[in-house]
């Protein structure tokens, strides 16, 4: 359950960037609820981060499409530039539709109604967690933990190598030839990493990886939905009398499972799985065929991307095709219990309700996650590295 298990993650993240004066929402604790934050300074505030953040990732595009430098020290700043780039269009998706923000709030007001309809039925007891959801949780937690341990890494590497691509030193065009000029060493040296590692908080609070945790939980969330319907299914005494109920908590189910691909399905998840996809390619490229050219310890950050990139692709795409599965198997179940009815009267009216009911499909544009998609999306990746490689030599 998001209540239970993902809350506590989300609202910090909601609250660290309130802090910065950068979310164009806030916790409101009162009423329980996320709210958009009034206008005045605050939000002109963080509006004006937001444009600074995205003037940044502008002046990171341009050096590497116009400024000087090797071909394979753009090819090392891609994957950077790319994760500044598309987090600064999710942030502005972030602060003008309140959609993920009404799903949140519509989410935490079901899941008190449900867990009041289900703690006493349901055979899954509070203390009990299912596998994929200890793996939400410590992804979950791990994007959490970037959000503070990113910046302070990239404020080392910055304060280590001024000129370290794409950030401000080789932005801004002070170094040359790849050195720091001593006459900037204790001018400005400090200054831009300082600024470095604003920029950073901004793109980790901008409403990216929000977005990444809200998804992530969700995909779990769906699957502890469908096994409370099912234990509550079978956790009855008379069959017959609790096939209704059922029905109505899987629509319950339904309900927000299109609110959810109403908010993601459109643009940001496929935004999220292409670029994604991308960096997947760049980062294992990066790390296999260039790591004589990057020097230490500026080269461990495309290992550590291309893990995170990989952990969340397979994790939360593989946690959505089970969720369309296991909701098909849970229809399947309730049609063949159909036959146990004595009464045609009965089994017809129970026949029509199942009719309005559909397998849960979490979508991305017009099409959705099914059992296939987390293996082709790997094996694309493999071939693409691949094919760079041989591209490279």
């Amino acid at each position: 359950m998001i209540t239970k298990h993902f809350k506590k993650h989300l609202l910090n993240q909601i609250k660290l960037a309130s802090f910065l004066w950068l979310s164009p929402y806030y916790w409101d604790s009162k009423h329980s609820l996320i709210q958009r934050i009034p206008v005045g300074t605050r939000f002109y505030i963080s509006c004006t981060q937001m444009v600074i953040y995205t003037a940044y990732s502008v002046g990171m595009t341009y050096w590497m499409i116009c400024g000087d430098g090797s071909a394979d020290l753009k090819l090392q700043a891609m994957t950077i530039v790319l994760i500044f780039v598309i987090f600064a269009l999710l942030g502005w998706i972030w602060r003008t539709d309140i959609g993920p923000v009404q799903l949140l709030n519509s989410t935490f007001n079901m899941e008190s109604d449900l867990l009041r309809e289900l703690d006493s039925s349901s055979k899954l007891g509070p203390g009990q967690l299912k596998g994929s959801t200890k793996a939400i949780i410590g992804l979950v937690f791990i994007l959490a933990f970037s959000v503070f341990a990113c910046p302070v890494l990239n404020f080392a590497l910055v304060l280590h190598n001024p000129c370290q691509p794409p950030f401000l030193g080789a932005v801004l065009g002070i170094c040359t030839d790849g050195r720091w000029p001593r006459i900037f060493a204790t001018l400005i040296r400090y200054p831009i990493a300082v600024a470095d590692l604003w920029i950073s908080y901004l793109c980790n609070t901008s409403g990216a990886l929000f977005f990444m945790m809200i998804y992530a939980s969700c995909a779990a969330a769906f699957l502890e939905y469908l096994d409370h319907v099912k234990g509550h299914l079978k956790g009855s005494i008379d069959f017959r009398m609790e096939r209704i109920p059922c029905i109505l908590l899987y629509r319950k189910v339904a309900i927000v499972e299109r609110m959810l691909n109403g908010t993601f399905s459109k643009f940001i998840l496929p935004i999220i799985m292409v670029t994604f996809t991308a960096l997947q390619i760049l980062s294992g490229f990066v790390s296999i065929s260039r790591y004589d050219y990057i020097p230490m310890p500026q080269f461990l950050q495309f290992p550590l991307i291309w893990l995170n990139i990989f952990a969340f692709n397979m994790l939360v795409t593989t946690l959505c095709s089970s969720v369309n599965e296991n909701s098909e198997s849970l229809l399947q179940e309730m049609t063949e219990m159909l036959y146990q009815e004595r009464f045609k009267i009965c089994r017809k009216y129970v026949t029509r309700e199942l009719k309005a009911c559909f397998p849960l499909k979490m979508r991305f544009g017009n099409n959705f996650i099914d059992g296939g998609t987390p293996l082709t999306i790997q094996d694309f990746v493999l071939n693409q590295t691949l094919s760079l490689m041989l591209m490279g030599n």
